[in-house]
């Protein structure tokens, strides 16, 4: 029960399993293909040489803010030639949300009809952007990443979420007021620690049922408000749940 890209790809290449496309949402593309490409080095599945000069990997990029079909017929040639190598082949789509409709009807022939030994990731600040036929074909995570230096705040605001259940009414109205000083993506972002917070508590936790349950109170409050419902009432909702 974890959004972890990196968590769950560990996993399936430790079962011998690998799906073969991901849509990831993320605040850092840079920094999430860095963390796949590291990760395949480490498992040696790819060689280990620079993600830009890796002759596995191929990484596609918009120009002048579009993602045209020609990209994508050049992806399509990377996905069905033979690695040299006979190792896996990974392809990122950076910015996968500014695809133009004729790239998007070439990239679903590629996920419909997936190469062997060949993974994809497409990558994107906002996942609702991409259309229903291609998130269907794809594995979907988040993926964000925080600054250091809020770490430690935002470890607090996570677990004093988790203990909702027991604040006073001012203290959850002041919690609430902190988290509106945040920007939207830094409010999914807490949201998703605090599962993942959940997520490590379950295991050493007799309670498995109620932290399950928050769980699912906040997988849903996250999507609430990814789909721009109104946050402060999105976060009402949040407490109302978390305390019944």
């Amino acid at each position: 029960m974890t959004d972890n890209i990196i968590k769950y790809l560990q996993n399936e290449i430790n079962e011998k399993m690998i799906s073969h496309a991901f849509l990831v949402e993320t605040n850092n593309c840079d920094k999430l293909c860095e963390d796949v490409h590291d990760l395949f080095v480490k498992n040696n599945l790819i060689e280990e040489k620079n993600i830009n000069n890796n002759i596995s990997i191929k990484i596609i990029e918009p120009e002048n803010n579009l993602i045209d079909r020609s990209k994508i017929l050049d992806l399509q040639k990377f996905t069905i030639t033979t690695s040299v190598l006979d190792t896996i082949k990974i392809y990122f789509i950076k910015n996968a949300e500014l695809m133009n409709s004729s790239a998007y009807n070439k990239l679903l022939k590629v996920l419909e009809e997936p190469s062997n030994n060949v993974i994809g990731f497409l990558i994107t600040k906002d996942d609702s952007q991409i259309i229903p036929t291609i998130k269907s074909r794809c594995k979907k995570f988040v993926q964000y990443y925080q600054e250091q230096e809020k770490i430690i705040t935002n470890q607090n605001l996570c677990e004093r979420i988790i203990t909702a259940a027991s604040l006073s009414y001012e203290e959850i109205i002041k919690l609430k007021q902190e988290l509106l000083g945040y920007e939207k993506i830094d409010i999914i972002n807490i949201i998703q620690n605090t599962k993942e917070l959940i997520n490590n508590k379950i295991t050493t936790s007799a309670d498995i049922s109620l932290l399950a349950n928050y769980y699912k109170i906040l997988d849903n409050i996250k999507e609430l408000i990814k789909s721009n419902v109104n946050i402060e009432l999105s976060l009402d909702k949040l407490f109302i749940e978390m305390r019944k």
